[in-house]
């Protein structure tokens, strides 16, 4: 059994994940070269670390008083609150949410300004609130310069030059030390002993797992966990849980994982003892495969195998590997996370609609929108609630995501919105769930509905329509003959 004591500062990380996407032609943002940086710095990268960054679930799953209660439990169990400033941030009213909690419940807090909004605009819904936080600890990654405003470490730290680099490491290293010196302030808390797989490192959706590098992997290994961060994932190194790596460690970290990423070299890496003394490169990726979890590997070319020793090279040659640049395997290892990631999603609210109804299961609808016709969506919700269970496609998913979004649902109703960007959204999506629906269809087992709901106007593009396809107009009702029709499909008598 492997334990360690665990006693560390837990920091909740409050930011609005539209400063967290990547910048066109970029990998990175911003404000994730910042957290990476931050995390780096405190070292805040594994279960015995003596800070624990928790990271918020929006972006990750779709806004609720379910998640807003699990938000609301790691705000609570938090030491410290770290801010996130900027326009988007202040723009934001699940952002305004966890700022009030905090300030509730009077949390130790640090403020991070990544722009101006927060000091300078009044036009914000959170400009209230800037006289009860004055005289907090206060961090900016900006200032003024003749009249302009100069934001350190922009468009990128990595990219940046001059006096913004400069600011850029002046302030994160003043970060650090606030954050350090903050933490010595607060009670003393007992150590804990916990198993490390069981120590969570925050409350990312997908845990990845990253073999342990040798030292011509390291640089790649490293780049990964950088972008796997950034992309709001939770990311172990195995070449960080122990001095010793063992067999029963890996293990135990994949047991808590949902993918293991591993970059192999030329060099074969020290042996694991208590896996027939084989070399890590070796020993890692058996584990992982005889555990049963999703892998994928990157090896680079040009190996000159003759110089890797016999075994090692029957290795190289027998295992399954990208052999695309780097640059691809890390698209698509982040493709890959994503996939697993709207998977958990659509399996946690097709769990929480399940608990929410007790005895017999009524049929489960899922109802498909743009963002633009979410009006017509909330009408629709309204005339089948009390009939069905309803589910929600995100407005984001992707096309390899919508399968995952309807499994063991009985039926979608694409709304055909006023909009040309709805419509446009609805034959694309439908043209998939025909092709879907073929897949699965079965009289006995798993039947699955398909029907619009139309709203468009007169002179648009005509609603697709057909046999095995039902269209409910709406104008300023809905249809109750092509409503009541529908449900009858599924079983259900509409009582009026």
């Amino acid at each position: 059994m492997v334990e360690s004591v665990v006693s560390s500062t837990s920091i909740f990380v409050s930011y609005s994940h539209r400063d967290a996407r990547h910048r066109p032609r970029f990998n990175s943002s911003r404000m994730g070269e910042l957290l990476a940086d931050l995390r780096y710095e405190l070292g805040a990268d594994g279960s015995d670390s003596p800070f624990q960054l928790i990271k918020d679930t929006e972006g990750a799953l779709r806004t609720g008083d379910w998640i807003d209660e699990k938000i609301d439990q790691e705000i609570e169990r938090s030491d410290i609150g770290l801010v996130f400033l900027s326009e988007n941030y202040c723009r934001s009213t699940n952002c305004e949410k966890e700022l009030r909690k905090f300030i509730e419940l009077g949390k130790n807090l640090i403020l991070v300004e990544l722009d101006d909004s927060w000091t300078t605009s009044d036009t914000h819904a959170m400009a209230p609130l800037r006289d009860k936080l004055r005289g907090l600890l206060s961090i900016r990654f900006w200032t003024e310069e003749a009249g302009k405003i100069l934001r350190y470490g922009y468009p990128l730290p990595q990219t940046a030059t001059g006096h913004s680099q400069e600011g850029y490491r002046q302030q994160l290293q003043r970060l650090v030390d606030d954050i350090k010196s903050m933490s010595k302030t607060l009670p003393q808390k007992a150590p804990t002993r916990a198993r490390p797989a069981e120590t969570a490192k925050d409350s990312s959706l997908v845990q990845i797992v990253l073999a342990a590098s040798t030292s011509d992997t390291k640089d790649e290994t490293d780049r990964l966990e950088r972008v796997y961060l950034d992309a709001g994932f939770g990311v172990t190194r195995l070449d960080r849980v122990a001095d010793t790596l063992s067999a029963e460690i890996i293990r135990e970290h994949l047991a808590a994982a949902h993918l293991f990423v591993q970059v192999i070299g030329a060099i074969p890496g020290r042996r694991i003892e208590d896996c027939e003394g084989l070399p890590s490169s070796i020993a890692q990726h058996r584990i992982a495969k005889d555990a049963g979890i999703e892998t994928a590997v990157w090896m680079p070319r040009g190996f000159d195998l003759a110089e890797c020793g016999e075994s090692y090279a029957e290795f190289l040659r027998t295992v399954v590997s990208h052999r695309s640049s780097f640059e691809d395997f890390e698209t698509y290892s982040v493709k890959l996370a994503r996939k697993k990631e709207e998977t958990i999603q659509s399996e946690l609210r097709r769990e929480k609609i399940y608990e929410a109804v007790p005895g017999e299961f009524p049929p489960l609808v899922s109802i498909d929108s743009a963002q633009g016709d979410a009006d017509l969506r909330d009408k629709i919700t309204a005339a089948l609630h009390k009939h069905v269970l309803v589910d929600y496609v995100d407005y984001n998913a992707s096309m390899e995501a919508l399968s995952e979004s309807v499994r063991d649902n009985d039926a979608i109703v694409l709304v055909y919105g006023q909009t040309a960007e709805g419509q446009k959204r609805a034959r694309a999506h439908f043209r998939f769930f025909r092709r879907w629906r073929k897949a699965v269809w079965n009289e006995e087992h798993q039947r699955f509905e398909i029907a619009f709901g139309d709203a468009a106007p007169k002179d648009a593009t005509p609603c697709p329509s057909g046999p095995g396809i039902h269209v409910i107009p709406i104008d300023a009702d809905i249809d109750e003959v092509s409503m009541g029709a529908f449900l009858s499909s599924l079983g259900v008598q509409a009582t009026q």
